[in-house]
């Protein structure tokens, strides 16, 4: 398998993580999201289009986007986009350690707090949205903090209801795989996160997991 990834994209991280999980080995294609004015001291200066915006990674993605993920399957290339199309593509075929809970219930509550954060927090902190704020003059690391800050508030209530060491008792699932990037940017942006004990727990546990620390962005090839 082929995994066309950004270091820093929390996208690329669940992927990455889902496929360590499953322990599939893949070769890694870094395609760079930021070209632009090079502040490292910024985490969400994202303010200028990258190589997702040549033609050549188009092919692969028209949208653009990271992660992809592309095999050979029956004698054709077979690509997906979309974490979480990819994760439960992934979780279906490769059935062991499974991503989701066995009760139906809980398989509902895991994708449940992983959409409010694919759904509900990652789309207004995006770096195509922060760059759109930047350019009409807005400050986009206020905006994102306060949609982080809004959504893991919200988030917070509803995990507490299912966790034990993980968001869904005590084994790894999606709903940690969505939290785990979430919560390293909201640490990057420097957010206070000391109202929401039972995210940081989650997230000091799943920090540990092999695969969350061979996945860490820090970690990838094409990281600075």
């Amino acid at each position: 398998m082929r995994l066309y990834s950004y270091w820093r994209s929390s996208c690329s991280w669940r992927v990455r993580m889902a496929l360590y999980v499953k322990g599939i080995e893949f070769e890694y294609v870094p395609v760079n999201l930021n070209v632009g004015s090079g502040r490292a001291d910024n985490p969400m200066d994202t303010i200028s289009a990258g190589e997702h915006r040549k033609a050549q990674y188009a092919a692969v993605n028209p949208q653009q986007q990271v992660p992809a993920l592309e095999w050979r399957e029956d004698g054709q290339v077979r690509r997906l986009a979309q974490s979480m199309a990819i994760v439960e593509y992934l979780d279906e075929r490769f059935a062991t350690p499974p991503l989701l809970p066995h009760s139906a219930f809980l398989r509902a509550r895991a994708r449940q707090i992983a959409e409010v954060v694919n759904a509900g927090i990652q789309p207004l902190q995006n770096s195509g949205v922060l760059a759109h704020v930047a350019s009409i003059g807005g400050d986009h690391i206020a905006w994102a903090r306060h949609f982080i800050d809004k959504g893991l508030t919200g988030l917070e209530r509803l995990v507490a209801e299912t966790a034990g060491a993980h968001a869904i008792g005590d084994t790894l699932t999606i709903a940690d795989m969505w939290i785990l990037p979430q919560l390293y940017n909201a640490e990057q942006l420097g957010m206070d996160l000391t109202p929401m004990p039972t995210l940081r727990r989650i997230f000091a546990t799943a920090s540990e997991h092999p695969a969350a620390v061979a996945s860490h962005p820090k970690r990838q090839p094409d990281a600075p």
